[in-house]
């Protein structure tokens, strides 16, 4: 993949909210340790982030329907601040991390920090594919280990399988990541 191919791609998925590291809910011991648990799921729309637990509740009549859960989103911002509240999303995921053939960390290329990439197995790539194709304009919840890191407006197809979560990550964070994906 061409280097600005690989801009492009990372633009379409990653430029109107960009993944947040997962320090600002645990160590990079937490990533050393343990599994990680990685989804992508949609997001209900419109893809409001709600202030409470029970303002999520609210919007779904007061009882969640059995395809859906809430989950805590907590996204720390390039300056520091962490943003917090809830998110309606699918239950089943679009991609896990069984579906990650690759991972390695790579510095960002804008901004500061480091990136995760990923390379999606080509059966999942193509799923990906026609599922971005379809909702452009629609919120993806990054759910690490049970809380939303970020919620990306998808802006387009994103044909070829690569994508990147780019989350202000130390670079030891960002390795870390990478290594527990790749044992996925």
């Amino acid at each position: 993949m061409n280097k600005s191919a690989f801009k492009s791609q990372v633009s379409i998925l990653l430029l109107s909210a960009l993944f947040a590291s997962c320090s600002a809910r645990s160590t990079p011991n937490r990533l050393t340790t343990g599994d990680v648990q990685l989804t992508f799921q949609p997001v209900v729309n419109p893809g409001t982030v709600h202030s409470t637990n029970e303002a999520a509740m609210a919007s779904l009549g007061g009882k969640v329907p059995p395809n859906l859960e809430i989950l805590k989103y907590s996204e720390r911002r390039t300056n520091g601040d962490t943003v917090q509240g809830w998110y309606v999303v699918e239950k089943t995921p679009i991609i896990t991390r069984i579906d990650i053939q690759s991972a390695r960390a790579m510095q960002a290329m804008q901004g500061r920090g480091y990136n995760v990439a990923l390379k999606l197995n080509p059966k999942v790539a193509e799923k990906f594919r026609e599922w971005t194709k379809a909702n452009s304009g629609n919120y993806l919840a990054i759910v690490l280990d049970g809380v939303v890191i970020s919620a990306p407006v998808i802006k387009g197809e994103i044909p070829d399988g690569f994508v990147i979560i780019d989350g202000n990550f130390t670079k030891e964070e960002a390795e870390n990541l990478s290594v527990k994906l790749r044992r996925g």
